[in-house]
């Protein structure tokens, strides 16, 4: 009975947790994506004479209520 259990709950955490990097995997492409965007405007705009320096900061992402992944929950 607790290894059903326990193989039910894994299987379910492994679910949800594959999920997860999935959907944080989507949202790096599109956040890459938009990044290449402005790289490529600013780029543009100097003549890409390869003087510009670009900082990249970011937070981790927590919901509101302080857990991650707050998508896959909901």
């Amino acid at each position: 009975m607790f290894l059903t259990s326990w193989l039910l709950i894994s299987g379910l955490y492994c679910n949800v947790l594959l999920f997860c990097v999935r959907e944080y995997l989507s949202n790096i492409g599109l956040v890459d994506a938009g990044i290449q965007r402005v790289v490529d405007m600013v780029e543009d705009f100097y003549g890409r004479d390869g003087r510009t320096a670009y900082v990249m900061s970011s937070d981790h992402g927590m919901t509101d209520w302080g857990s991650y992944c707050g998508s896959a929950l909901v």
